[in-house]
């Protein structure tokens, strides 16, 4: 819900009445109707719902030139308002010659809309294992959810999963999901307070994957969140051997990017696994 405080200023009437009514969708106010020259309440707005506030009174009989009334808005100090110039409107009214009823002419300012804030989910992004050969299953799980007390914006995730991996399957709790090549979109929609999706990716590395350390990004608008993997090759450089241990292996390849001599790192790699 919007919290929401509403206020009007005085009417040049007497004997004046209002009332609220919703329409769309639910609200909850601090005083539903009342009695009197201005409107001090609150209201508690649904997301999308519309509250109308009806005001019927008697003009002066010395009332002359136009009646002028401000109605306005503002949000609770423990909330933003991410726009502050539309949280008031006036309207002007001409009073016609007999003295007897405001008649307005034109069209009126544009009534007062609060501006639903929209949050924006929080994503976070997993992969396992954490390192991997060619041929083998890597899964990337997505979680996007709403911790905040406000609905969502609306989501959708993208996720370009890296050529280095084949997407064998795609799986959402929640959305529909496209997907073209290694792109993969999921549309969710709006998440409640508290809801959350978890999206799952599985995918085989490539054969022809290069050794080294591959980072996938998953976004949903301006919000994304990652995840790293290791890739190792089936056979180590020049020999043709296999790998003795993948985290001996992954000194080399750092060793290597930093120009270091790979020579010696793989002779200790032999000389480890003879000894095992």
């Amino acid at each position: 819900f919007l919290p929401l405080k509403i206020a009007q200023s005085r009417l040049p009437t007497s004997s004046c009445i209002w009332c609220l009514r919703f329409s769309e969708r639910s609200g909850a106010c601090g005083a539903g109707s009342g009695s009197g020259n201005e409107i001090n309440t609150t209201v508690d707005l649904a997301n999308g719902a519309v509250a109308t506030y009806t005001v019927t009174g008697t003009l002066s009989s010395s009332a002359s030139g136009s009646v002028t009334n401000t109605a306005s808005i503002a949000r609770p100090p423990d909330v933003s308002d991410p726009n502050l110039d539309n949280n008031t409107s006036t309207d002007v009214a001409p009073i016609d010659s007999g003295g007897a009823t405001p008649v307005a002419t034109g069209m009126p300012n544009p009534a007062v809309t609060p501006v639903i804030a929209q949050l924006d989910p929080v994503l976070s992004k997993s992969v396992s294992p954490s390192e991997a050969l060619p041929g083998e299953t890597v899964t990337w799980t997505i979680i996007v959810s709403n911790p905040g007390t406000l609905p969502t914006r609306t989501v959708t995730i993208t996720d370009n999963i890296p050529a280095q991996f084949t997407i064998t399957e795609v799986t959402t709790t929640r959305g529909a999901i496209t997907q073209t090549g290694n792109l993969v979109t999921v549309q969710i929609g709006v998440l409640q307070p508290g809801e959350q999706v978890t999206i799952v990716i599985k995918t085989v590395v490539k054969d022809a994957a290069p050794a080294g350390v591959v980072t996938n990004t998953a976004y949903a608008g301006n919000v994304s969140a990652e995840a790293s993997i290791i890739l190792f090759p089936k056979d180590l450089p020049a020999t043709g051997g296999r790998p003795v241990n993948r985290l001996r292996y992954a000194v080399l390849i750092a060793a290597t990017s930093l120009g270091v001599i790979g020579m010696g790192s793989y002779k200790l790699s032999r000389r480890d696994r003879r000894k095992e």
